[in-house]
């Protein structure tokens, strides 16, 4: 019997198996029986045939469509080699005809947990009435992630002889690797391929073609292409289509086009891209040096927690603008408690002279309650010894000390290590010898564990 009849079906050899074909097996009970499963492995690491094997002993079932789910599930979570483990068990341990979406499925995690090589060794094992549209396209996408162009040429080739070469997705990956590899010239002749073929573009297609514009910096090209798209009732243009056309004006130094774009893509952002989309548009309005857009930003997303103080704060830093900065930390200083604040502030300070102000500003947050860690201390040590300051430095360094002291029973060495190589960096070797003879004279650390740090930075 042709093996196409077999599509979608795993056939039982064994009668003593309590696998069992049901036809009816809802997509519902398949996914509940899926979580099920997945809720008994302890974690990422851990095999899941004991899992496999106990389901069945307890005398439930596991049919076509529950273990094609569990596999689909465990790759789109990245864990390609328990999704090998389930194919595994289906065909070494139980005797199992693996269907075509099954094989493709085996052939894609092969390819990422054991690489490319044994991937095309497991192609070359399955007879030829095997090897039909899915299973084809399924080495293309290997050849494809491991940027073999070649032998995905090559491939592709093949299939228009097979008469494989009939759906948008294997022109598709085609298009994506071009575009990876940097070959623009061969993206408009598969195009027209698809064209007189007849195969009708789909939404990934589109955006690959236009991607490549932005990849190529073909601004022409971009514009024009993007003007299509819009035009087109059937397509809607995404979000993050316009956040590529930003980044291309953007690399052009074409900021208030880019910041159209960006308003654009604002527009059509769901309550469930917020957070995702939140740091890409603040690096992009911190690129076109555009404050009043960050503020505005900060004003709608600050509610989603600390981190978008620190991404916020951070990017006014770079513009330069630490009186706005400020005002933000302020806020923050009223909401949360964490370390990352701190340090971009009197980093910032430190960096640019401003030592009154650092100085004011660690003192206003140990007097509020605030941390402020060693790292952030050290900062303020490393800044007054540049301005040989060495009263104010070795207090701060004392300070960096008792931070580490309190924060763990064992001193943390890692710290005082990243502060005299970066003053190494900052001033030469001399300077951090100076440190470490401070550290030995007025901190808690003995001439052995000096010398000792000492001999780290030197190296």
């Amino acid at each position: 019997m042709p093996m196409k009849q077999f599509a979608g079906i795993l056939r039982v050899f064994s009668s003593s198996l309590s696998i069992r074909t049901l036809s009816t097996d809802s997509s519902s009970n398949a996914r509940n029986t899926v979580q099920l499963l997945l809720q008994r492995v302890g974690n990422r690491k851990d095999t899941l045939v004991p899992v496999l094997d106990g389901w069945l002993q307890e005398g439930k079932t596991l049919t076509p469509t529950i273990l094609e789910d569990l596999t689909r599930t465990l790759r789109s979570q990245n864990q390609f080699e328990q999704a090998l483990q389930v194919s595994d068990w289906m065909t070494q341990q139980r005797n199992l005809q693996l269907s075509i979406t099954d094989i493709y499925f085996r052939m894609d995690s092969i390819s990422k947990v054991h690489g490319l090589e044994e991937a095309e060794k497991y192609f070359e094992s399955l007879p030829d009435s095997m090897k039909d549209k899915q299973v084809y396209t399924a080495l293309l996408k290997c050849y494809s992630q491991f940027r073999c162009l070649e032998k995905a040429e090559a491939t592709l080739q093949r299939m228009r002889e097979l008469g494989f070469a009939t759906e948008a997705l294997s022109y598709n990956i085609m298009l994506k690797l071009y575009a990876k590899l940097g070959k623009h010239e061969k993206v408009d002749p598969l195009l027209q391929e698809m064209q007189e073929k007849g195969i009708d573009s789909d939404s990934f297609t589109v955006h690959t073609r236009f991607n490549a514009y932005v990849d190529a910096s073909d601004m022409e090209g971009m514009q024009k292409y993007l003007m299509k798209m819009e035009a087109n009732p059937c397509f809607s243009v995404d979000w993050y289509t316009y956040i590529g056309a930003a980044r291309l004006y953007e690399k052009a130094k074409l900021h208030e086009q880019a910041a159209q774009m960006l308003k654009r893509a604002e527009e059509l952002i769901t309550d469930e891209k917020k957070r995702k989309s939140y740091e890409i548009f603040l690096a992009l309005y911190t690129d076109i040096g555009s404050k009043e857009d960050i503020f505005r930003n900060w004003e709608l997303y600050k509610d989603m927690g600390n981190q978008f103080y620190v991404m916020t704060i951070s990017s006014l830093v770079k513009l330069d603008d630490l009186d706005g900065a400020g005002k933000i930390a302020e806020e923050w200083e009223s909401r949360y408690a964490s370390v990352g604040v701190p340090r971009l502030m009197i980093s910032a300070y430190c960096k640019r002279g401003l030592l009154e102000k650092a100085e004011t500003y660690a003192n206003r947050l140990t007097q509020n309650g605030k941390v402020v860690d060693a790292f952030t201390w050290s900062r303020l040590a490393i800044a007054f010894k540049k301005a040989d300051q060495m009263e104010k430095a070795v207090e701060y360094m004392n300070k960096t000390v008792l931070a580490i002291q309190q924060a763990k029973t064992k001193r943390n060495h890692k710290t005082i290590l990243g502060c005299l190589h970066y003053l190494r960096e900052e001033e030469g070797i001399e300077a951090a010898e100076e440190f470490v003879e401070l550290l030995r004279i007025k901190g808690p650390y003995s001439m052995d564990v000096c010398d000792g740090l000492l001999s780290k930075v030197k190296r």
